[in-house]
């Protein structure tokens, strides 16, 4: 049986390079979990000499970093070594490239050096989230099989990011409206929206290419608000859905919470001058 050991007590790096190996090595899918004390290998058998067993963030082999203070992790090695052996597909790569940079920085301690690393919102982050499943669940399997899908999410998550990039620079129509810089584009990539205030733009409007519906958002530290938009779309296109959010920085013609919205008839171009026409 193939089996994956790491070590107990498995922190980020460990269970995200376990979760490469089940999701990308052909054959390891159905590979069962074994732990070991840090740095030790399952049965204390030399690491790396049976094919039916690797050895992750531990043992000192292939898939271990503790030999030296490069600046890699056991993801890492494990990403390069996928890559190499050209076991993965060119569409993930990218964002695979950037989870494993991102996991590399946790280990080592990089979150230190961000803006307000204090900052409670820190404390929602995976890694974060895994100290505290190793406590509440006491079963290093039982944490590794729950932070696997929310690896699968956080690879979908910076996919559709990169898509975003890839989307603002090569079709989004970036102008100055009564808002300031502001971004429209159609796509149904909705991290758009986000992506579009990190990246300075006052106001980001988004329409859906397949169904039409629309959903416009203001930056949240504008000091304006979408209501005079917000009258001149529901006087030229009453029929279709308006939700006027109480902040006055959303208009949304659907909602992932109400999929009842009707969708507008106006194109996004319309949108784009009754925009420009707002003073």
């Amino acid at each position: 049986m193939k089996t994956i050991v790491t070590h107990t007590s498995p922190d980020i790096d460990a269970i995200t390079s376990v979760w490469l190996i089940h999701q990308f090595l052909p054959g390891w899918k159905e590979a069962v979990f074994k732990f070991v004390p840090a740095g030790e290998t399952l049965h204390k058998a030399p690491v790396d000499t049976d094919t039916n067993i690797i050895h992750v963030d531990t043992g000192f082999g292939r898939f271990d970093h503790h030999q030296g203070n490069e600046d890699t992790c056991a993801a890492t090695l494990v990403f390069e070594y996928l890559s190499y052996k050209k076991h993965l597909k060119n569409s993930d790569i990218p964002a695979l490239q950037r989870l494993v940079d991102v996991i590399n920085r946790y280990d080592h301690f990089r979150e230190v050096f961000l803006d307000e690393p204090n900052d409670d919102m820190h404390d929602f982050s995976l890694k974060s989230a895994i100290a505290g499943l190793r406590i509440k669940l006491q079963d290093d399997g039982e944490v590794m099989r729950v932070c696997e899908p929310l690896l699968d999410g956080v690879l979908i998550n910076l996919k559709n990011k990169i898509h975003a990039e890839e989307i603002i620079d090569t079709q989004g129509h970036s102008y100055t409206s009564y808002w300031g810089k502001t971004l429209a584009v159609e796509t149904e990539n909705d991290e758009i929206l986000q992506l579009a205030a990190k990246r300075g733009f006052e106001m980001a409007i988004r329409k859906s290419k397949q169904h039409g519906h629309v959903r416009i958002k203001l930056h949240p530290k504008s000091k304006k608000n979408l209501n005079k938009l917000h009258a001149l779309l529901t006087k030229e296109d009453d029929i279709a859905t308006w939700y006027y959010h109480p902040s006055g920085k959303m208009l949304l013609n659907i909602s992932s919470k109400n999929r009842n919205f009707k969708a507008t008839k106006l194109s996004l171009n319309r949108i784009i001058e009754i925009t420009k026409h707002i003073t």
